[in-house]
């Protein structure tokens, strides 16, 4: 039985899009997976594309009075950091540094924990400004 048979034979589980490798990593030490980062991990598939797609597109926005936005919401090991890291290296962007071949664009990556869906992150901003969430209880109230 190969590894990827193996892990399918556990059945069905939240990381079933992993390959066995980055499978395995999800229990590594720190620095393991810290080292993986350096590594060239990204498999190419539509969504991660399409990410990257709409990732350089707000990067080319002129500089205006707004900044683009881009909420990526996921669970852990889901590749979301991949994607960035895929996206920093067609730009030319050092990832030490985060300056590209075009010079220093501001980029800002804010990580959540459990913060799986974009519902999940729009509750959370609601519930810190202290705003009802609506179709909750304390909406129901006002």
């Amino acid at each position: 039985m190969s590894e990827d048979t193996a892990l399918v034979a556990m059945g069905p589980h939240p990381y079933e899009h992993l390959t066995y490798e980055t499978y395995t990593l999800l229990d590594a030490p720190l620095q393991r997976k810290l080292d993986r980062l350096d590594e060239d991990i990204y498999v190419p598939w539509q969504l991660a594309e399409d990410a990257i797609d709409e990732l350089d597109r707000l990067y080319r926005m002129p500089d205006g009075t707004r900044r683009p936005l881009m909420l990526t919401p996921g669970g852990s090991g889901m590749g979301k950091s991949t994607i960035v890291i895929e996206f920093f290296r067609r730009q030319g962007i050092d990832l030490k540094t985060r300056i590209g071949r075009s010079g220093r664009r501001e980029i800002l990556l804010v990580s959540f924990a459990g913060i799986e869906s974009c519902d999940q992150f729009l509750i959370r901003i609601l519930r810190t400004l202290g705003e009802p969430v609506p179709g909750s209880r304390e909406s129901k109230k006002n």
